[in-house]
């Protein structure tokens, strides 16, 4: 059992309220054993401010379950106003928004599109044969999530940052880094994929063969350097208009990451000034930028910032 329980919000449709209760009924190990504390609107007490309650539940609320519906997605108060906050919320890694599929809807385009869904492939609820079988397996995926929640968050867990290189189109694996420096050869094109063990704030650095210094991460498309725990992070990122193409000259070409705990202003700008996607300078500057980052991070505790370097050949 944890220490503590996770909160859990419903946000829902009145319309739907005989599934969720179906799915709280599915939920009911998870709260018997301590592991959530879930909550909706349902728990408001006669006297109390209805709209105030939704707030204080919805910004304390761990993860946030949508359950969506034709009626979920035509409510403005779903829509405009727990959704947004939720996503939000989420974006931020303050929580963790799991979308439900109860009803068939067409929800292509909506903020919560993005965002895995339960049961399996999204299929809703309504159309598996047996609905009990759909809510078992929301459960499973439910219970997943806050268990690795439950680990992200635990006080022992450790702090690393790790950056690597694969061809284009290489799937991502969970063993991460190759063991031995990779070879590319000029017109190749590659990704670059980096991921930390807890929620934290990543600068990614390229020193390529040439001697200049550019900065990866953030950019002018992905502005936010905030990154979640065991998520894989690519640049060029899922549908970005751009290409990571190795031209040389030949050489060894260097990434360096440096993941803080805490939003710590690592270089003057991250950004180009004229609006390039990315912030490239000359080895003149590179040099400086370098220092002004090691002085920066070499005032930090140690415990709140970690650093690694991932070179590759061009040839």
């Amino acid at each position: 059992m944890p220490d503590r329980p996770i909160e859990l919000f419903y946000s829902y449709s009145h319309m739907d309220e005989t599934m969720r209760q179906r799915l709280e009924a599915h939920l009911s190990v998870l709260k018997r054993t301590g592991a959530i504390a879930a909550w909706h609107d349902r728990k408001i007490g006669a006297g109390e401010e209805w709209k105030q309650q939704i707030s204080d539940h919805l910004e304390r609320a761990e993860v946030v379950l949508l359950l969506i519906s034709p009626d979920f997605l035509a409510s403005d108060y779903c829509w405009d106003i727990e959704m947004k906050r939720a996503i939000e919320r989420h974006d931020r890694g303050q929580a963790l928004v799991i979308p439900i599929m109860l009803r068939p809807v067409d929800w292509e385009g909506a903020p919560f599109a993005r965002i895995q869904a339960l049961p399996r492939d999204a299929v809703p609820v309504s159309k598996w044969p047996s609905e009990d079988e759909a809510f078992t397996e929301i459960a499973k995926g439910i219970r997943n999530a806050i268990r690795s929640r439950l680990e992200v968050s635990a006080p022992a867990a450790a702090f690393a940052v790790e950056v690597w290189t694969a061809p284009q189109g290489a799937a991502y694996s969970q063993a991460g880094a190759p063991s031995a420096q990779p070879q590319y050869t000029v017109g190749t094109l590659i990704v670059v994929r980096f991921r930390a063990t807890r929620d934290c704030y990543v600068t990614l650095l390229n020193v390529g063969t040439s001697g200049k210094l550019t900065v990866l991460f953030p950019n002018a498309l992905h502005p936010d350097d905030r990154i979640l725990a065991g998520q894989c992070y690519e640049v060029p990122g899922p549908g970005d208009d751009f290409v990571y193409e190795i031209t040389g000259p030949r050489g060894v070409e260097l990434l360096k990451a440096v993941a803080t705990l805490e939003k710590v202003p690592l270089l003057e700008s991250q950004f180009a000034p004229d609006g390039s996607l990315f912030r490239t300078v000359s080895p003149t500057a590179a040099a400086r930028d370098i220092a002004v980052i090691r002085k920066r991070a070499a005032a930090l505790d140690h415990s709140m910032i970690r650093e690694c370097e991932h070179r590759f050949a061009v040839v």
